[in-house]
C-alpha cells in the first residue's frame, strides 16, 4: 500500500505542476502537457482496479487467514501441477 500512496502523491504533484504551467504557451510544453494528461489518464483506471482487488484480498485473508492459506496452497499446487504437465503435451 506504500507504493500505492508514493503512485498518488507523484500523479498529484505532476498534476500541480500542470497547473502552474497552464499559463505557458509553448508548442514543446503543450506537447508534454499532452502527452502527461494521456499518460494520467490511461493509469488511473488500472491503479484503481488494483487497489479494489488487492484490498478485496486483504480483505479475504484477513478476514479468514486459515482459508486464505489454504486457498495458496490450492492455487501454488495448481500452478505447479501446470507447469509439471505442459512440457508432457509439448512432446
Amino acid at each position: 500500500m506504500n507504493e500505492s500512496r508514493h503512485l498518488s502523491k507523484l500523479i498529484d504533484d505532476v498534476e500541480e505542476l500542470l497547473t502552474e504551467l497552464n499559463g505557458e504557451h509553448n508548442p514543446d510544453i503543450d506537447e508534454l502537457r499532452h502527452r502527461i494528461k494521456d499518460t494520467i489518464g490511461s493509469i488511473r483506471a488500472p491503479v484503481g482496479r488494483v487497489r479494489h482487488y488487492a484490498g478485496a484480498v486483504d480483505d479475504y485473508i484477513t478476514g479468514y487467514p486459515r482459508l486464505g492459506f489454504l486457498t495458496g496452497l490450492m492455487i501454488g499446487g495448481a500452478i505447479v501441477y501446470v507447469a509439471a504437465y505442459t512440457p508432457r503435451l509439448a512432446r
